[in-house]
This record gives C-alpha cells, structure tokens and sequence, in this order.
C-alpha cells in the first residue's frame, strides 16, 4: 500500500498550485488556491507522506510541461521525468471526476491492484461515489490519475 499512497501524494502535489511557505513563526503552511491548500495540509500531517513536501518545495522537481487547472475544462495536468525510471514519461491529471474519468482505462482497486475500468464501472463510480455520496453534499470532488509515456 505504500506505492499507493505514495502515488496519490505525487499525483496530488506534482499537479498543485498550491504551495508551501514558512509563517513568522517559521513553520511551514499551505497558500493558494484553497481546496489544494487543504490537500497540502492533508498530506503536511500525514506522517509517511510529509517527507514528500520537503523535496515539493525544492526549485527543480523534473517537470516537463504543465496545463494548470482550468475552471473551464475542470482539469489540469503536469508531466514529469519518472523519479526513478529515466525512459519514462509520467503525467498527472487532476479534475473534476466526470471530466477525467473518461480518459481513464484502468484504477486501483481496494488491494492496490490494476484493474480494467470497464464503462459500467465509470458510470457507477460517477453516479454512487461522486453524485449520490459527495455531490449530493456539496462535497468538492477530484479525481486523479496518471499515465506513463516511454522516451524511445
């Protein structure tokens, strides 16, 4: 499950507006856009993940190319250098779930196995989990993938 969660944290924080800067008392605290704001502080107070923050902070992190979020399309993505696999590509989508999930053809399903995202299974995971559970609340939702390309 850590290559899980350590994958949501990337596909978060690669593909974030937000960002981190140090307060008059020298700590750390999320500005920004305010929905990213709170997934920074999410992942701020998640022990296994607040390591990861440190190097979101740092100049250079690999990104290749970046289309910020847009109100208008209900996305946004970045492409980065693969940290550890020099041949790849990897691009991080965030959005509004009925917007990317149709260029999805896979997720992970509860035991961090690839599994093929049939259209049946789109149309439940919009209507149960997204209109019927969060929406239905006036939950904001986001939906985040990736997807890697080959340099050869």
């Amino acid at each position: 499950m850590n290559e899980v969660r350590d994958l949501l944290a990337e596909s978060v924080l690669y593909n974030c507006s937000a960002y981190l800067e140090k307060n008059d008392m020298g700590e750390m605290e999320a500005k920004g856009n305010c929905t990213e704001q709170g997934l920074l502080r999410f992942f701020m107070n998640q022990t296994e993940t607040s390591f990861m923050l440190q190097k979101f902070t740092e100049k250079d992190h690999g990104i290749q190319a970046s289309i910020p979020f847009d109100s208008k399309y209900k996305m946004g993505f970045t492409a980065i250098k693969h940290p550890n696999k020099s041949d790849l590509i990897r691009v991080y989508g965030k959005g509004g779930p009925d917007f990317i999930i149709p260029y999805c053809s896979h997720f992970l399903n509860d035991n961090a196995q690839k599994v093929e995202l049939s259209d049946d299974k789109k149309k439940e995971i919009i209507k149960s989990v997204i209109t019927e559970k969060f929406a239905r609340r006036s939950y904001r939702t986001l939906l985040v993938a990736y997807r890697d390309f080959t340099t050869e």
